[in-house]
């Protein structure tokens, strides 16, 4: 059966105990439609503005929304519950809890909306609350129960195989280097010089049969900086090549936030 989802970034900006120190937290998750209400799925967290370059969590959450009478507009609570730190902040164990509740406004092919939250590391020293922006957008995949009996594909699939294209995705492994620029450092002052190599895995929806939206996260594996990671998401376009379209470039552009390992990333 075909299981509706929805990919959901957000950005906010919370107080840090440090008198006048903020830092902006943007997430993204992946959430399944368990019915017309109820929702949960995986989310993730990291810093994108500040001076805390690094600080990621990763965890779960559940929620409810609901339409308001006939109209467009949704009423949108839920909770995350995760884990991470990074970036030096004081974050204590780890743990980060984050209710929210707010209004969203369907659009057909996307959803904005604006929450009110609270961030709390319940063995830490960070508690705040704020409002963030929400931008979501619905997708949906296929799902089957393996002990069922077999079944032939055109029974699974329909007939020519039509539902394979109802909706474009793709999920990736990613490898990349980066070559430090002269002024690049580390958050010793000390010169970064050395390649960096990352491995990480990116998910990728098409909106038409070209532009596509993606997130991706990503590691680092070599050039001494061992904890450096990624969390980004953003937009491409995939022009073919070939008249089969087997080939193609994917130009893209992705905003997020990095850190760790040493790397002096800033915010």
């Amino acid at each position: 059966m075909w299981k509706e989802r929805h990919l959901r970034f957000s950005f906010e900006e919370i107080d840090m105990p440090a008198a006048g120190e903020q830092m902006g937290l943007f997430g993204v998750g992946v959430h399944e439609q368990f019915n017309d209400w109820l929702y949960g799925g995986l989310s993730a967290y990291g810093a994108a503005t500040g001076q805390r370059g690094g600080f990621f969590t990763g965890g779960f959450t559940v929620g409810a929304k609901k339409y308001l009478g006939g109209s467009n507009w949704l009423i949108d609570t839920g909770m995350y519950a995760g884990a991470g730190g990074g970036g030096a902040a004081p974050q204590g164990g780890g743990l980060m809890l984050r209710p929210h509740i707010g209004l969203m406004y369907d659009f057909g092919r996307f959803s904005l909306g604006i929450n009110y939250a609270k961030v709390k590391f319940p063995n830490g020293d960070i508690d705040s609350d704020g409002f963030s922006v929400m931008f979501e957008i619905p997708f949906s995949s296929l799902s089957r129960n393996w002990d069922d009996p077999p079944t032939r594909a055109d029974e699974y699939f329909g007939i020519g195989l039509a539902n394979v294209s109802k909706h474009r995705s793709h999920i990736s492994m990613r490898s990349r280097a980066y070559k430090p620029s002269g002024g690049s450092k580390k958050t010793s002052g000390q010169n970064l010089n050395d390649t960096i190599g990352l491995v990480g895995v990116e998910y990728a929806y098409f909106l038409d049969d070209n532009w596509f939206i993606n997130f991706e996260t990503a590691g680092a594996v070599k050039g001494g900086v061992d904890g450096y990671a990624e969390l980004l998401g953003g937009v491409g376009y995939r022009l073919p090549l070939t008249s089969d379209d087997r080939w193609a470039l994917l130009p893209g552009l992705s905003l997020g936030g990095a850190g760790g390992g040493g790397v002096d990333a800033g915010g």
